[in-house]
């Protein structure tokens, strides 16, 4: 019996690395074509979410059979049903990362004109962060819920859900404002990523929008960080907000003696000679 039991779980083994080696070597050749969604480097990205799942299916396979004692069979299952939740979460953020990539690869946000790619960019590295936040929360309530002690604490409480839901809301009402309130920028979009923004009296770049607060960078390299609420509930400047031109003010001081024609003449010269009639 022990003997049929160890080729049992050498045959698991050899059929889990074989699965794995298969499936690794089948993404990579997918991922080496730029034509395909994939990125190219997803087969290295995915390794370890894929060695996971495949060894939380071997786990279940083995738990099946007789080879491991009825005593230590539910601690073994219960942790291939963790590591099966921790591979699919894996998984699920890096397809959320692909797809936002997929979406955004073919807007070009260096270009001259980035108005619409800005859009795109901000909208979907906002949508990314929510998806990735809702994927991680209910990893964790499926983690937690698989412990038979938290299943049967948490349907004894389940009647008290709506006085302990009224207390947690009055609580985190800030912090779901703020929420909220990267997920309407998302949407609204009064500001996006690289606008030109006067925010608190201080002229800057839009550098990261995040879902609780968003980091402008001043023009002395400074970092303004302002929490998303701000740019709902608080006027600002958005130099950018229709158009990827700024305008600006040249002052030149000089003589009051200084004859006028000549200063024309040459500030038509350098106004012709710029490039892409930036003027």
């Amino acid at each position: 019996m022990e003997q049929e039991a160890l080729y049992f779980l050498l045959y698991i083994i050899i059929g889990l690395v074989v699965a794995f080696t298969i499936a690794y070597f089948i993404l990579k050749k997918v991922g080496k074509n730029p034509r395909n969604i994939l990125p190219v480097n997803f087969a290295q990205r995915i390794k370890m979410p894929l060695l996971l799942f495949f060894f939380s299916l071997a786990i279940r396979v083995v738990a099946a059979g007789n080879i491991i004692s009825i005593k230590y069979k539910p601690l073994i299952v219960h942790v291939g049903i963790l590591l099966l939740i921790i591979s699919i979460t894996w998984f699920l953020i890096l397809l959320t990362g692909i797809v936002k990539t997929g979406f955004v690869r073919k807007y070009d946000i260096t270009a001259a004109d980035n108005l619409n790619a800005r859009r795109v960019y901000t909208q979907f590295s906002i949508l990314e962060r929510v998806a990735v936040f809702v994927i991680v929360v209910f990893a964790i309530g499926a983690a937690l819920m698989s412990f038979e002690s938290i299943r049967s604490v948490g349907v004894s409480v389940f009647a008290s859900a709506g006085v302990a839901g009224i207390v947690l809301g009055f609580s985190a009402q800030k912090a779901l404002g703020t929420l909220l309130a990267g997920i309407q920028i998302a949407i609204t979009q009064p500001i996006r990523l690289d606008d030109v923004v006067i925010v608190e009296g201080e002229w800057g770049w839009i550098e990261e929008i995040f879902l609780t607060y968003v980091v402008i960078r001043i023009w002395d390299k400074r970092r303004l960080v302002v929490p998303t609420t701000y740019f709902i509930e608080k006027p600002f400047q958005n130099w950018t907000r229709q158009s990827a031109d700024i305008l600006g003010t040249v002052f030149i001081y000089t003589d009051f003696m200084m004859p006028i024609d000549p200063i024309r003449l040459e500030l038509t010269r350098l106004l012709e000679s710029t490039k892409d009639n930036l003027w």
